[in-house]
């Protein structure tokens, strides 16, 4: 074929990811997981002062990811703990996810144009903005590349069935769900009418190595971490959340980075009977490529396996942390779209007319992709964007108030922060985000609030102690306010100062206590500090929209 245009082909492609993604490099990290796992990961901000055995079994990230860790690390020094760094390499491993969808497109149906829009429209749906504009979304980028590239190896002329190993072997170690590649590239393979012998041993080889790494990645998440998977799983729960990720996948319309979905709600919920459908048909499709004529189409039947090994482990069948994501689906839509190459080919190959219907559907369905991912990625240019629509989609709920005040609070727009906590209490009490809450009213300037509420906290939270050593510290560092509740404020200042503190810190507290006077003996019982009392825990309920008008 004309050289040319391939190249063209391939420009077209990179243009199009460019015009649509470019934008995400300005965005920034965010308080979902990106502070937990990068900023505040010594693996990754001080790699060079940790213990090899760390560095390798990563304990602190909960799962054994250490080529993700390695690669965060490398991105946090060379881009100085700047998020651009993080979003760059996330579009170039993207564009080469595309790549490689478009070279295994490419030989499965051997049509030049059949295998740039199904490239295109992979690389452009909604669906993998998520783990391009998140800077925690890196590990699922590796991973499916890594996988691709094994793919791309099998199916090479002069196949590299070691080095397929090798990669899956680097997928796993990138993100444990990727521990079932190697046994969706065996059931292709045993699918299959030809079953390359040499084969065989690297793909087992690589089964036993990245099923042993998904077991310690369990282990370290449920023993060392002490979280274990709190949402339970089952086969009616990974029906509605099948659903869910299908109606994603159809109709992306309206994604968020958090679904709050009812999991016990069954039949009830329409979603499940979507993933009861789709489930059939899955089931239908598997039994026609192994007893049809699809078993002379190994390479694509190979595909559809590894499609299905990406999504088993965050299907649901077995409990997994979290429950709907975009995420989940990138590997399995390149795998998807794959599988269906060669029919789509041999349509193509009918007339004429049939090819190019073909081919404009397919790149009309990218425009409506890119369009609606372009807005997508403008939602992780900020929190108030990234969460503003999903606390208008659930005006009743208070976790996407919650999540919005954690965002802005870490942006460091505390005045807002604080009147998101304010919006969340208004929905639904819960005493273990007083901490939090006492935080941004204090750095938002809401004193009289910030003690009340530090004060509710000591009273009703999880950790009297804590919240006194918060009511010291503002009592510390503003010696100018005068108490609302002296009482309170003394017997912090007299019992909860920490020793860890810097004993200049300790000097003024001691000062301030002689400022204020004597200390309490105790504190008043729960009677005379009845729940709510604080003025910042009766906010009126306002709509997001309503909300966002009064800023």
């Amino acid at each position: 074929m004309n050289r040319a245009f391939v190249a063209l082909s391939l420009g077209c492609l990179v243009a199009a990811v460019v015009l649509t993604l470019a934008p995400a490099l300005a965005g920034p990290f965010h308080a979902y997981d990106d502070a937990t796992y990068i900023l505040a990961n010594r693996l990754v901000t001080a790699p060079g002062e940790q213990p090899l055995l760390d560095m390798l079994l990563t304990p602190t990230v909960g799962y054994v990811v250490p080529v993700t860790v390695a690669m965060q690390a490398l991105l946090y020094g060379a881009g100085g703990g700047e998020a651009m760094a993080f979003h760059a390499a996330a579009l170039l491993l993207h564009l080469s996810a595309a790549l490689l969808v478009w070279w295994l497109a490419r030989r499965l149906s051997a049509d030049m144009l059949v295998a740039t829009a199904l490239a295109a429209l992979f690389a452009l749906h909604p669906l993998v903005v998520e783990p391009v504009a998140w800077a925690t979304g890196l590990k699922d980028l590796l991973a499916s590349v890594c996988a691709l590239g094994a793919c791309a190896l099998l199916l090479r002329e002069r196949e590299r069935p070691w080095g397929a190993m090798a990669l899956c072997v680097l997928a796993v170690l990138s993100k444990p769900t990727a521990a079932l590649l190697p046994l969706g590239l065996l059931a292709g393979w045993w699918a299959a009418r030809e079953r390359p012998a040499r084969w065989l041993r690297p793909l087992v080889v690589a089964a036993v190595v990245t099923l042993g790494v998904g077991v310690l990645s369990k282990i370290s998440h449920d023993v060392v971490i002490a979280d274990p998977a709190r949402v339970p799983g089952g086969p009616l729960s990974a029906l509605l959340a099948l659903g869910y990720q299908a109606a994603h996948l159809v109709w992306p319309a309206a994604l968020h980075p958090q679904y709050f979905i009812d999991r016990a709600a069954g039949f009830s919920d329409a979603h499940a009977f979507i993933g009861l459908v789709v489930l059939a048909g899955i089931a239908v499709v598997v039994v026609w490529a192994v007893r049809g004529k699809r078993r002379e189409q190994p390479h694509a039947l190979m595909l559809g396996a590894l499609g299905l090994a990406a999504y088993l482990p965050v299907s649901h069948l077995l409990a997994f942390p979290r429950y709907v994501a975009d995420s989940y689906l990138y590997l399995p839509l390149a795998a998807l779209l794959l599988a269906l190459a060669p029919t789509l080919a041999r349509f193509a190959k009918r007339s004429a007319g049939a090819r190019a219907l073909l081919i404009a559907v397919l790149l009309l369905l990218c425009v409506p992709c890119a369009l609606r991912s372009r807005a997508q990625v403008a939602r992780w240019r900020s929190p108030l964007a990234l969460w503003g629509p999903l606390a208008a989609a659930h005006p009743t709920d208070a976790r996407p108030w919650l999540l919005l005040a954690q965002g802005l609070r870490f942006a460091g727009d505390a005045k807002r922060a604080a009147s998101a906590y304010g919006q969340a209490f208004a929905r639904q009490r819960r005493e273990g985000r007083l901490t939090n809450y006492a935080r941004a009213l204090f750095e938002a300037g809401r004193l009289d609030d910030a003690e009340c509420v530090i004060i509710e906290d000591a009273v009703y939270g999880k950790s009297q102690r804590r919240a006194l050593a918060n009511l010291a510290l503002l009592a510390i560092k503003h010696a100018r306010h005068t108490p609302r509740w002296p009482h309170y404020t003394r017997a912090a200042l007299a019992r909860a100062v920490p020793a860890r503190w810097p004993a200049a810190l300790r000097a003024a507290a001691a000062k301030r206590r002689a400022q204020l006077g004597a200390a309490a003996a105790a504190l008043p019982i729960r009677a005379t500090w009845p729940a709510g009392r604080c003025a910042a825990l009766r906010t009126a309920r306002l709509s997001f929209a309503r909300w966002q008008a009064s800023y």
